[in-house]
């Protein structure tokens, strides 16, 4: 790896002498930033928070919606040494409160659309508040005014091997868990997904989720930026033809499709096929979909498709990814594969005990990768890191096999997550916050299937002796603390949950249950 690019803010320094003209980053009919502004703001950024008393190793969380100045955030953090912690911007404040506490971090960098909810955090007299609002509330900074009065002068850079980045990721106890992905692993990563995503010089990439995802900024932000290209952000709620006319006027050569949106955006595509002529791939992962959605899907595009496998732990980017020689082959079960493992990254199979089993495409067990993108371990928790990281190994909890051509298929996973629209939905949270609404006795969530999202939890709930509760106040509690993609899709009432003999909820004999109610419903 060329030191040049040790990590983010070096980067982006080098395109800014290269290149400093080029646009970095835009705002879909919004303000934009070339490698030369990028370059520049985010050093004076970087000084300003080093002026307001942070050491490299302090974590600032970011909560905010999609913006250039999110991007600033994120290389300012870099160079001044600090870890960024997103904070999804669909949180509640309870679930801010919990990250905060969590990563201890010392700044919080917050948008318009946060701001009754940052009102709503728990006080915490060391929190530095920073807004990008027109005018922050008493106490808080202005991004811009730090900006405005930061040093132009670098920083040194930091350690290869110190933190980058902590990305947030459910753990089996339901509680998120803070993934460290140091510079190097991120650098890494984004080289790689420069060949598994085949990302052209100057690409540029149609940013449709989230930047509060790890995998968005690494994988195809930083990809993009390394490759001397163009960012371009949308944020939103997916409209196919939005997203459409995005590719069609900014000459989109990348971009990744969530599950929900594939029969709409096939049926677009098939439609008015010199909208998307710029796109060279067009990328799905996150969550399994039907293997004819993604046939269809191909039919329409081509080569262009590329299904993959990834995970925050591996710095967000995909772990394996199909190729176009794939594509025109279509062995077997190509449309259930989510490819084989990408340049530098190694899968293998394992049993309980972590033997290693047969690749013959049927054989089920727990999928391991090895990558040099691999976290660090997750934050202040070595029991959980102890767990699943072995000898460089990573044990991800996910089941699968491995066949003969080393193509990857995901079967199911171990700790009962839940995929809903591409969103990680861990039962065991949605669990232990509706045990604390009013007149619930114990609840169990599963995942169901779901025409839309794929899956959607459902739960199973006891009321308490004498309580007056219905479906939709159990949802509406939901709502009210936890992000909207958490809640309920279904709740359902019985007089106990079916345990072991050891006392344990029998999680099987939920899914019966939930099953037998659904079908039951659409009969």
């Amino acid at each position: 790896m060329s030191p040049l690019f040790n990590d983010f803010g070096a980067l982006v320094a080098f395109n800014a002498r290269r290149d400093p003209d080029q646009v970095a980053v835009k705002l879909w009919e919004g303000p934009s930033r070339t490698y030369a502004q990028l370059d520049a703001r985010s050093t004076r950024l970087a000084n300003a928070i080093r002026g307001l008393g942070l050491q490299p190793g302090d974590c600032v969380a970011a909560w905010m919606d999609d913006t250039v100045e999110y991007v600033e955030a994120y290389v300012a953090a870099a160079k001044a040494g600090v870890v960024m912690a997103p904070i999804n911007s669909r949180l509640t404040h309870h679930e801010a409160d919990y990250q905060l506490e969590r990563t201890g971090a010392r700044l919080l960098f917050w948008t318009a659309g946060q701001a009754d909810r940052v009102a709503e955090l728990d006080a915490r007299d060391h929190l530095i508040q920073v807004a990008l609002t027109d005018a922050p509330p008493a106490g808080a900074h202005s991004f811009e005014r730090l900006i405005a009065d930061g040093s132009e002068v670098p920083l040194p850079a930091p350690d290869p091997s110190t933190p980058f980045m902590i990305g947030f990721t459910s753990g089996s106890t339901g509680r998120p868990k803070g993934a460290v992905l140091s510079h190097h692993a991120a650098v890494t990563m984004a080289t790689t997904q420069l060949m598994a995503l085949r990302i052209p010089g100057h690409g540029i990439n149609l940013q449709a989720v989230s930047m509060s995802f790890p995998a968005t900024i690494i994988s195809h932000l930083m990809s993009h930026l390394l490759s001397g290209g163009t960012q371009v952000l949308a944020p939103g709620r997916w409209e196919t033809e939005r997203i459409m006319r995005i590719i069609e006027t900014e000459r989109i050569t990348h971009s990744y499709l969530p599950a929900p949106t594939l029969t709409e955006f096939t049926a677009a595509a098939a439609a008015a096929p010199k909208r998307w002529e710029s796109v060279i791939t067009l990328l799905h992962a996150g969550s399994r979909a039907d293997p004819k959605l993604l046939e269809g899907l191909a039919d329409v595009i081509g080569s262009r498709y590329v299904e993959g496998w990834g995970m925050t732990e591996i710095a967000g980017g995909v772990a394996c990814a199909t190729t176009p020689n794939d594509l025109l082959a279509r062995k077997g079960r190509f449309f259930e594969t989510v490819g084989r493992p990408v340049p530098g990254t190694a899968v293998e199979i394992v049993d309980d005990e972590r033997n290693p089993l047969p690749h013959d495409g049927e054989t089920v067990g727990e999928l391991a990768v090895r990558s040099a993108s691999m976290f660090s371990g997750y934050w202040q928790d070595p029991e959980a890191t102890a767990n699943v990281l072995v000898d460089g190994w990573y044990y991800t909890g996910d089941l699968g096999s491995i066949d003969a051509d080393g193509n990857v298929y995901i079967s199911d996973r171990t700790k009962n997550l839940i995929r809903s629209g591409g969103m990680n939905v861990y039962p065991a949270e949605i669990q232990l916050v509706l045990e604390r609404c009013p007149g619930v006795a114990e609840c169990a969530v599963v995942g169901a299937p779901h025409e839309r999202w794929g899956e959607a939890p459902v739960a199973l709930v006891v009321r308490a002796p004498g309580a007056d509760l219905d479906e939709q106040a159990v949802i509406d509690y939901a709502v009210e603390h936890l992000a909207t993609y958490k809640k309920p899709a279904r709740v359902l009432f019985a007089d106990e949950l079916p345990r072991t003999t050891g006392g344990k909820v029998m999680k099987g004999a939920v899914r019966e249950l939930v099953d037998a109610a659904t079908a039951k419903a659409a009969d």
